[in-house]
């Protein structure tokens, strides 16, 4: 006898418990991926797998510890009823905070009704491009036939880090690299900046310098840039008038020493005369 009622029991309880069962059945986000200060539509479908009308089912995301907020409704949001063996949709609009950190964010999402609850995690991923901006900083080298350093700055203006950075001048016909044409620079941060040199020596007039960048993202994605960096190469005569450069002393300083020497034969040979004109007196 307890052992039928003990079977009976435990059939009403699986029997209650299909009755009132809601799940989640599938979470989506639109975009898969969201930047920062963007917009994110969530869309949770549940299912009703009992056997009866649940009602007031209440649905809500957990944003206490992700850089998200709600758009244009709170976070937590009541579904009237669902019938037996059907299904409702709820949707929720988030926006990520403008100076949100790029990763991957674990938003908890719970389902509460009078009978039950579900709980599980949904991921939200943001992301953010890397936008370096490269440009001479500084340079010595103005006109043809110079050797001169030219400072390269590499500046992360993007919201993730830049990792594994290298720098490669490339190889002309209009100059000569008289350094290292590559470099590895490392990670630089948001907002950060870190500077190369190059020593060339200018063959030929060129407006621009072929910069190869090579990094990875936050994703560890291989990202290649091919940049062509201007430059400003003046005639001789130019850059003397606008102050590149200064003429040289040396033709002066020949010259002086030639007319030092001239009058120093002149006032020697002056004076070899006179003291001949001495003595035949």
């Amino acid at each position: 006898m307890k052992k039928v009622l003990l079977i009976l029991v435990f059939l009403l309880a699986i029997n209650f418990a299909a009755a009132s069962s809601v799940t989640i059945k599938s979470v989506s986000t639109t975009p898969v991926d969201v930047n920062p200060g963007q917009t994110l539509d969530v869309s949770i479908l549940l299912d009703n797998q009992g056997q009866d009308t649940i009602e007031n089912i209440q649905v809500a995301l957990d944003l206490t510890n992700v850089p998200f907020i709600p758009i244009g409704s709170a976070a937590e949001k009541v579904i009237d009823e669902i019938e037996e063996d059907d299904t409702s949709r709820v949707s929720f609009s988030l926006r990520s905070l403008q100076d949100a950190k790029p990763g991957l964010y674990k938003i908890p999402l719970k389902v509460k009704y009078q009978d039950g609850e579900q709980q599980t995690i949904m991921g939200v991923s943001i992301v953010a491009t890397p936008e370096l901006d490269v440009a001479i900083e500084d340079t010595d080298l103005y006109t043809i036939g110079q050797t001169g350093t030219i400072t390269v700055r590499i500046v992360n203006k993007g919201l993730t880090e830049v990792k594994f950075l290298s720098v490669r001048l490339d190889n002309s016909i209009y100059y000569d690299i008289l350094s290292a044409n590559s470099y590895y620079v490392g990670n630089i941060e948001p907002d950060d900046f870190e500077t190369v040199e190059f020593k060339i020596y200018l063959k030929e007039a060129t407006y621009s310098l072929p910069m190869n960048i090579e990094y990875k993202d936050l994703n560890n994605n291989l990202i290649q840039e091919n940049k062509w960096l201007p430059i400003n190469i003046y005639s001789k005569e130019e850059a003397l008038k606008i102050g590149l450069i200064k003429e040289s002393n040396f033709s002066l300083i020949i010259i002086v020493i030639i007319i030092v020497i001239i009058l120093l034969l002149v006032y020697r040979s002056y004076r070899k005369r006179k003291r001949l004109r001495e003595a035949l007196q």
